[in-house]
């Protein structure tokens, strides 16, 4: 933090498992498809205490239970509508910048299911482990070196 800034006394973090089809917010809308952040409401939080407090809440666009109604909630990172996993929110975005940083350390890990496999031989199969390895790239971003291989042939 700069000098002379004012660290936030609490910040909200929110763990979410995105189901099979639903969207990150950084994804345009598709078709009939819902966003992943629609589904954090009370009535599907585990936890039997309102998830937010009402001093988090601000002027809400639906109604005081909604996601969409806390100032600056932000999902840290994305998952693409054809997959599941734990998705992030926060409304502290100094904390979500630390997380996505590529220098941040924190280890991001996939398990990815390729259909077809099963007809590939074995020099297609380390091709493409390669490529996932060392060949990524997300909107031309090249990404980090990353471990890679096959799980119970899969």
């Amino acid at each position: 933090h700069a000098a002379g800034a004012r660290r936030r006394a609490t910040s909200l973090l929110l763990a979410q498992h995105k189901p099979f089809s639903f969207l990150s917010p950084s994804t345009a809308p598709r078709g009939n498809k819902k966003f992943a952040v629609d589904l954090l409401v009370q009535k599907n939080n585990a936890v039997a205490a309102p998830w937010v407090t009402n001093a988090q809440l601000g002027a809400p666009p639906r109604s005081a239970d909604h996601p969409r109604s806390v100032p600056g909630l932000v999902c840290i990172g994305r998952l693409d509508a054809d997959t599941t996993g734990l998705m992030l929110w926060t409304d502290d975005a100094d904390m979500a910048r630390r997380v996505m940083s590529a220098d941040s350390g924190v280890e991001k890990e996939y398990l990815v299911r390729v259909k077809g496999h099963e007809a590939w031989d074995e020099r297609r199969r380390e091709r493409t482990t390669r490529l996932l390895a060392h060949g990524m790239a997300i909107d031309g971003v090249p990404l980090h070196r990353a471990t890679a291989g096959w799980l119970n042939g899969e």
